[in-house]
């Protein structure tokens, strides 16, 4: 029986043949080699040189006396084999086999929630895909390229994917770029980061730069989850979330170790480690609302020099914009890189850009490799067509619905954008369609006439809008057609520069259906719509999609996690803490937001235009709906327009001479919208009298109805913006001035963000509004808490409203006063500590506003409490202490206090050099203004030699020969002519010249910055003739000046050349590259008569006539008047006829200009008016 088992399984029946046996039978023999049981008899050694038959048997027969199992004879063979074979190929491969061991895993970068969602119908691109991987990973071998130039280099450290068809919208780059960062070869690239920024077509202001500077901080240094979603309070919690802990000289320099690692060393004592933690609390707060915007893009340089980052940059439109995303360590990487190829170990700065553009070459050639994105192939976009439309193509390409989309994807184009659209409304119209269905009838016949017209026109440039035409047209109510097209256009001309579209978090659900009820309820015949219905049919038309994708489910588990961390921490905290629970906004529940195509926000751009009240289309040859569009204004000639419903109450409240009620829809339009929507919430709009009357009865409903707390997050972030587009200055400046408002903005948002965005809306006001008056109507009676009246007097109205008029400089210092009020309000309610990280951020903040504001007194106060608390907090010796010295300090120079402002100066250049922190950008800046302010003292010596180390500074960062030294020895040259020093000033402004003309060719092309440098040399040459001129050098100081009418003038070609962009904002530099001009030419004529060059000073008089307009400045206008005197001057020593006419016609137009000028009375008039009356009694003796 026993052998029989043996025969079956090689073991005895009750010990089957398994791993774990043959492992157990080892362990057996070796044991009782060892064990004292008594050892195998010699004869049983298997260590002896008898053969291996007997070494065999001899086991066999012992194993049989102890009992154990006995497995068959060929078994034990095999087992030994095994044995020594593994022994044999461990010592010989050890190190592999310990290789292998290990699991083949690398760090990957996260992708942000601010990456658009890929659409569920993405059609993979493999070539494209390919070479834009390529070009990051910097691999050879990418296959072929669609592109002209061959000889690019593959170690371009900015990929660029652009499109030759740019009159197309939608050929897919944004989705392609989306594609490329969320493979695992790029993820695993850049492990340290990948941040998503979108620009847009507009062109960035300085407050845009600042908030799309603090969004890549916070992708890529503060990696905390969803943070924008929520802001973490000052609790262990948060400082276990952060991945990046900036050292202690500097809250974005990570070369100082030693704060960094005090959080983990158990051994520092408790109060060293606070502060340490402190510290790195400072760096994730940072807010970049104050501050040198060159010093902040520096300070961002520095701290992602060495990390694996990828940078991409979507929809960028100008160089200019781009650039504040190119570091200068990334340029310079890249330049040296282009001579000798380095390995991604080796790479120096290994941080990467990807950027999106419509326009090709928009950066040059030099680091730029671009990637060219073609249309779709036919059989791709027919495959997108079908997929969008829920539908597969039975029959492969031969079937009837392949053949006929092929032709519905020629009159899209094949734009993936139009495509998508195109088969959304196939869907929507009806989910069973087939060849014989309406929609499918319309999008073809439709299609053919894109063709017609694309033939005749050679473009493809309005598929797109009559795609987006005929999809509104696939709705059949006529009422819910129009609501649908205006809520549309509506959202796209409110939100397309919202900073929550831009950042991809999208407009609250909430606000999104407030917004569309508005617009419907501007329409009588239409209330029966529901704002839902509009919402939805958008999304199934592709028109509007989610934001952040999967930010929902994360942002809420985070929320969960946060509050959980929070009430054990706040159970187990100790009295002494130096932060406050309250210092950040509270966490909501997460809630859908939705976004919208750029490409459809151009679309819905050109709808606005159109001068019907239903925004429909007009008929051409060309539109295959024209019926439809005809039956359409029929009943939109009966409804009423869109903004005469809901402006009612809000007209008066604008600036007089506005015009609420207008055709189409205009940008300032859909922000009136905007704002009714946010104020008519339960009865608040039609009840009150002002705007700020109904934020105050509306808080309540705000705060109940569904999705309230995203509304109310929505209306104190974004209501005075939306009413300072409405160019509702006053209203607005109330608004910012209200206690109510501001303590409002503080609860939702947090002490922090609640003051960087009330800092930024003043300055925002001051820019807008300007100089004009702005009237604020106040509550007599009350206080300035507005607080609750007591139940004795409830019954009484003791309030009465009072009409004033303030400027904007005072608007600013009470919005500030009250916001510091409120700041200080909530870091009291918890244990009575105002003395927080916050509180001092805040303080900071806003005296670098009012510094602005120039309201340098204030300012200078704001700045030395915040000192104060940096100090206590943080201690004697941080840059954050070193920033608000530097900041008070020139509050101090405004106020004329000059030797306190040169003992901050010199404290903050101190607590720099402690830090380790001189080279930095505020360092070099704080030792500049010390030097300044030494000039303006006349300690020459030390100012001297204050501004050669600055140079030096400069010179070590940024070159020898760089645009900054060449700025900062033209400021020093400045410096020293206004205190008399000519020589030496002569010899700097020289230098300032020689160092621009030095400067070499960037490798990231762009015009407007040569144009700049070509416009600074024009000012020095001015600036040169100046000084030669006081010094009797007259012909050098001619040749200097006429040198620099000659730049003016090219320089104000150039600009007028730069600013055909209609999205380009008005600048001020041609008016004052104008009143440079004048002065120029005017000095030029001066000169001339001094050498005695009648002729040459008389055709400069002459050219500076022709200069001036009527609507030159005034200082222009003087110049005029001064130069019609010398040509009457002139032309008054020429003894003939002619020559007196001419002069008495230049006299008399100079005592025309002069009485307009100055008045009748003045010295001038009067004097210019006796020699005009000499003059004519001169010329004609017998009158």
């Amino acid at each position: 029986d026993d052998s029989g088992n043996a025969a079956e399984d090689g073991f005895s029946a009750s010990t089957p043949v398994t791993q774990g046996n043959l492992a157990a039978l080892q362990r057996s023999l070796q044991k009782n080699n060892s064990a004292n049981q008594g050892p195998i008899p010699g004869n049983l050694n298997l260590q002896s040189d008898d053969t291996g038959t007997n070494q065999q048997h001899q086991l066999k027969q012992h194993l049989a006396s102890q009992g154990m199992v006995q497995p068959k004879d060929e078994l034990v063979d095999v087992i030994r084999g095994l044995r020594l074979e593994k022994m044999k190929n461990r010592e010989e491969s050890a190190d592999s086999d310990l290789t292998a061991l290990k699991p083949d895993w690398r760090p990957k970068a996260d992708i942000p929630s601010s990456v658009p969602k890929l659409p569920t119908e993405y059609i993979h691109r493999h070539r494209l895909m390919k070479q834009v991987v390529s070009c990051l990973l910097e691999q050879t071998g990418a296959g072929p390229r669609d592109t002209d130039d061959e000889s690019t280099e593959q170690n371009a450290f900015v990929t660029s994917i652009t499109s030759r068809h740019g009159d197309k919208a939608g050929n897919g780059k944004t989705i392609l770029a989306v594609a490329a960062i969320q493979t695992v070869e790029v993820r695993e690239r850049f492990s340290d980061g990948i941040a998503w920024i979108q620009l847009g077509r507009g062109p960035l202001s300085e407050r845009d730069i600042r908030r799309l500077y603090e969004e890549l901080y916070r992708q890529l240094v503060v990696k905390v989850s969803d943070f924008d979603e929520f802001e973490f309070d000052d609790d262990e919690e948060e400082l276990n979330k952060i991945d990046e802990v900036p050292s202690q000289g500097s809250s974005f320099d990570e070369q100082n170790g030693g704060a960094n690692g005090g959080n983990k060393n158990d051994s520092v004592p408790k109060e060293e480690s606070r502060k340490q933690r402190l510290m790195a609390l400072a760096g994730t707060r940072r807010r970049f609302q104050g501050g040198d915007i060159e010093g902040i893009k520096e300070e961002l340089g520095r701290l992602l020099a060495k990390k694996k980052v990828l940078v991409c940059l979507d929809d960028v439109w100008r160089v200019e914009d781009a650039k504040w995303f190119l570091f200068d360590n990334q340029i310079t990487n890249g330049s040296s890189k282009l001579k000798k190829k380095k390995s991604v170990e080796e790479d120096e700065y290994p941080s990467r850009v990807l950027m999106t553009t419509r326009m090709p070459s928009l950066l040059g050639l030099g680091l730029v490799q671009e990637v060219f994105v073609r249309i779709l192939s036919e059989h791709e976009a027919v495959k997108l067509l079908l997929l969008t439309a829920g539908r597969r193509p039975y029959g492969g390409k031969n079937s009837a619905v392949f053949n006929q989309a092929k032709l519905i994807v020629k009159g899209c184009g094949n734009s993936p954008l139009a495509v998508r659209l195109a088969g959304s409304m196939l869907r929507h119209s009806n989910r069973s369609w087939n060849i014989n269905s309406p929609a499918w009838s319309a999008l073809i016949h439709q299609c053919r006439l894109n063709l017609e017209e694309a033939s005749q026109l050679r473009s493809f440039v309005n598929a797109v809008n009559r795609v987006v035409d005929l999809s509104f047209f696939t709705v059949a109510d006529v009422r819910t057609r129009i609501a649908l097209r205006r809520c549309f256009v509506a959202f796209a001309m409110a939100f397309r520069d919202n900073d929550w579209m831009l950042s991809g978090r999208g407009i609250p659900h909430s606000v999104v259906l407030r917004v569309f009820k508005t617009i419907i309820a501007s329409d009588e015949s239409s209330k029966d719509v529901s704002p839902s219905t509009i919402l939805t049919l958008l999304q199934k038309l592709n028109l509007i999609e989610r934001a952040r994708h999967g930010v929902a489910s994360r942002a809420l588990a985070a929320a969960q996690k946060l509050s959980m961390a929070r009430q054990e921490t706040r159970s187990n905290d100790d009295s002494d803490s130096d932060w406050d629970d309250e210092d950040e906004a509270q966490v909501h529940r997460a809630q859908q937001s939705w976004v919208m195509h750029e490409s459809l926000k151009s679309v819905a751009e050109e709808m606005a235009k159109r001068s019907t009240p239903s925004l429909s289309p007009d008929s051409d040859d060309f539109t295959s709906f024209s019926a439809k569009i005809e039956e359409e204004r029929k009943v939109g000639r009966e409804s009423t327009s869109l903004l005469a419903a809901p402006l009612r109450f809000l007209a008066h409240q604008l600036t007089p001479g506005t015009n609420p009620l207008r055709n189409g829809l205009q940008g300032d339009d859909a922000h009136k919208i905007v704002v009714s929507s946010l104020l008519e919430v339960g009865e608040g709009l039609s009840n009150s009298n002002s705007i700020v009357d109904s934020l105050r009865d509306s808080h309540i409903d705000v705060a109940v109805i569904p999705g309230g707390e995203k509304m109310e997050e929505y209306i104190v972030t974004f209501l005075p913006g939306h009413l300072m587009r409405c160019e509702a200055f006053s209203t607005s400046a109330e608004i910012l001035s209200d206690p109510h408002f501001i303590g409002r903005r503080v609860n939702s948002l947090g002490i922090v963000e609640a003051t960087s965005r009330q800092v930024a809306d003043l300055q925002e006001l001051r820019r807008v509004a300007g100089n004009n008056p702005l009237t604020i109507t106040t509550k007599s009676g009350s206080n300035a808490e507005r607080k609750v009246k007591d139940n004795r007097e409830s019954g009484e109205d003791k309030e009465r409203e009072e009409v004033t008029k303030m400027d904007v400089n005072a608007i600013v210092r009470d919005g500030s006063r009250i916001i510091i009020d409120e700041v200080y309000r909530v870091a009291n309610k918890r244990e009575g500590k105002p003395d927080s990280l916050g509180m001092a951020m805040c303080l900071a903040a806003v005296g670098e506003g009012l510094l602005k504001a120039r309201q340098p007194r204030d300012a200078m106060l704001r700045l030395e409490e915040a000192v104060g608390i940096y100090k206590g907090l943080l201690g004697p010796f941080h840059t954050n202490v070193a920033d608000a010295l530097h900041t008070a300090a020139k509050a101090l120079v405004k106020l004329g206090e000059t030797r306190v402002a040169l003992l901050k100066f010199a404290e903050a250049a101190r607590i720099y050099e402690a830090c380790d922190a001189t080279l930095h950008y505020n360092s070099i800046a704080n030792a500049q203004s010390l030097a300044s302010l030494l000039v303006d003292l006349g300690d020459m010596e030390k100012a001297q030699s204050m501004f050669e180390e600055v140079i030096t500074m400069r010179k070590t960062v940024y070159g020898e020969n760089c645009v900054p030294v060449a700025k900062t020895i033209n400021a020093y040259a400045i410096l020293l002519a206004k205190h008399g020093r000519m020589n030496v000033a002569l010899q700097n402004y020289e230098a300032a010249k020689a160092t621009y003309e030095a400067v070499p060719s960037q490798l990231i092309h762009d015009l407007e910055f040569d144009i700049k440098c070509k416009y600074d040399i024009t000012l020095i040459n001015l600036n040169i003739a100046s000084i030669r001129s006081k010094k009797g050098d007259l012909q050098e100081a001619i040749t200097c000046y006429e040198d620099g009418v000659r730049g003016l003038k090219e320089y104000e070609a150039a600009l007028a050349e730069l600013h055909k962009d209609p999205l380009r904002s008005p600048d001020t530099g041609k008016n004052t590259a104008h009143k440079h001009l004048v002065a120029a030419l005017g000095r030029i004529g001066s000169l001339k008569l001094k050498i005695g060059d009648n002729a040459g000073a008389l055709q400069a008089y002459t050219s500076l006539l022709e200069e001036v307009k009527e609507d030159s400045p005034s200082a222009s206008q003087t110049e005029k008047a001064k130069a019609h005197i010398k040509c009457a001057t002139i032309y008054r020593q020429h003894d003939t006829a002619e020559s007196h006419k001419l002069s008495i016609s230049h006299l008399r137009q100079a005592l025309d200009m002069y009485t307009a000028i100055f008045g009748p009375d003045h010295k001038d008039t009067t004097a210019i008016a006796s020699s005009l009356t000499q003059w004519l009694a001169e010329d004609n003796p017998n009158q």
